[in-house]
């Protein structure tokens, strides 16, 4: 008989493994604080400053057998929330609420608290969830985009902002962050600091203000797809053409939001023919079968340079050298833009979405291409030779804005290992011998967490974990 997770207030003493005196301080204690008893594996995400969360007391993870718990960073008030079958209902959050998804788009609020009544937010939701304030933005299947201000008030409900956007061609929900937008597409809502971006359909781009909803007409358009760059002050856009100009095809535009002035850019759609890293833009175009090339343009400065043949931007290295993978190769060479040569470069093509941190770019190079494990390298911003971060690292590693790496250390056919953090200063430690799953909460997001969230499936020590990282 599966046992009832029992869900567990750990007194701050209580500390796990690998407590050392120079840990930082997780909830008051020097080392990793338990914080759920009697579960095995899991997961969990931060809805505000409390934790949605996954577990099964049993290994392997049963998607038909989890239950969902909420508590605080340090076990405080903890709550049941039931068991949940995944293959019917996803649960997830967006900002400071906690949601479910059903498989129709209705998407729900719960309290994560347990004592306000689950109530629906939005029905047919197509897209991420735009966390805005105390509210949410969605956009659901037919174009409508709709703003909830608060969706733990009982007495609030959502306003139509755009009754007819462009809409993404292959509509879903993202996992677990429901407000995690980075793999989705150019036909959906962009979060725009207390605002949004949205294309109405045949129509304008617009900036709406929230909760004002007042409207601001960034392009008169039609605009058939859009992105913001990483310089916020830029937009990339798809629209009119000199041959078309009453249809949002085929023709690519950079959009300065303070001049308001926008340029053309080679491509005819986003999706699949421009890639983008910080201020670089790179396009690529047939000059007649075999003949292919590659721009790559700085949006800001306007400096651009074409090369021969198709490639991949992986990321700027300095102001004047970007990092590139020639497509169906797994090499990298680094181009000189003022000179337009190519230097080769002993370091591997990059995973996505691990790709730059503050100290550089980083990488795993592989012990054969099918293998699981290799040596994991970095390359300094603005140096050509990789330095090594750590040997014989397993595919699964997690590395952190501050630089902290994670794995467990564990073989293909393994399921449990050491939990190993390696910290920026290189210093190793195991923060659990055994190990059955972790995570960065919003690993790779602009609200990533500097801690890891745990599991150990068996023994003294079963649970869940948390611990500050340094």
């Amino acid at each position: 008989m599966r046992r009832t997770p029992s869900l567990l207030a750990v007194m701050l003493a209580a500390c796990g493994p690998g407590v050392t005196e120079d840990d930082p301080q997780t909830c008051g204690s020097e080392g990793p604080v338990r914080i759920l008893e009697d579960v095995a594996v899991g997961f969990a995400a931060y809805a505000g400053d409390r934790l949605l969360v996954h577990t099964d007391a049993s290994f392997p993870f049963d998607p038909e057998t989890v239950s969902l718990s909420a508590v605080g960073r340090c076990g405080e008030n903890p709550v049941s929330m039931g068991d949940v079958d995944l293959t019917q209902y996803r649960h997830g959050v967006a900002g400071p609420h906690a949601l479910r998804a059903e498989e129709n788009g209705t998407l729900a609020w719960l309290d994560t608290f347990g004592q306000a009544a689950t109530r629906t937010v939005f029905s047919e939701v197509t897209t991420c969830v735009l966390p805005v304030g105390d509210g949410l933005v969605a956009q659901t299947a037919d174009g409508t985009v709709r703003f909830h201000p608060n969706p733990t008030r009982a007495d609030a409900s959502p306003s139509v902002l755009v009754a007819r956007a462009i809409a993404p061609e292959f509509p879903s929900i993202p996992l677990v962050d429901f407000a995690d937008c980075r793999q989705f597409d150019t036909e959906r809502p962009v979060l725009d600091g207390e605002g949004i971006l949205v294309a109405e359909e045949d129509g304008p781009l617009v900036r709406i203000a929230l909760p004002s909803a007042e409207r601001e007409v960034l392009l008169d358009g039609p605009v058939g797809e859009f992105a913001l760059l990483d310089d916020p002050r830029y937009i990339l856009w798809r629209g009119p053409s000199a041959s078309q100009p009453d249809v949002d095809c085929c023709a690519i535009h950079v959009l300065d939001r303070r001049s308001g002035s926008s340029e053309q850019v080679d491509g005819g759609v986003i999706v699949g023919s421009v890639g983008w890293y910080g201020e670089w833009l790179s396009t690529s175009s047939a000059l007649g079968l075999p003949e292919q090339h590659q721009t790559f343009r700085n949006y800001v400065t306007g400096r651009s340079i074409r090369i021969d043949g198709w490639w991949d931007l992986q990321a700027p290295l300095s102001p004047t050298e970007l990092l590139l993978r020639r497509v169906g190769e797994t090499d990298t060479m680094i181009l000189d833009v003022t000179t337009g040569t190519l230097h080769p470069v002993d370091f591997p093509a990059l995973d996505w979405p691990e790709r730059a941190y503050d100290d550089g770019v980083v990488a795993l190079r592989r012990d054969d291409p099918e293998g699981t494990r290799g040596d994991l390298l970095r390359l300094r911003f603005g140096t050509r030779a990789p330095d090594l971060l750590a040997k014989n690292v397993p595919s699964d590693w997690v590395r952190t804005h501050g630089g902290n790496l994670l794995f467990i250390d564990r073989d293909r056919l393994d399921q449990q290992g050491p939990l190993v953090l390696l910290e920026p200063n290189g210093r190793r430690r195991v923060l659990a011998p055994l190990a059955s799953s972790f995570s960065v909460p919003h690993h790779g997001t602009d609200h990533e967490r500097n801690e890891v969230v745990y599991f150990v499936a068996e023994g003294t020590d079963q649970g869940m974990w948390r611990f500050a990282l340094p």
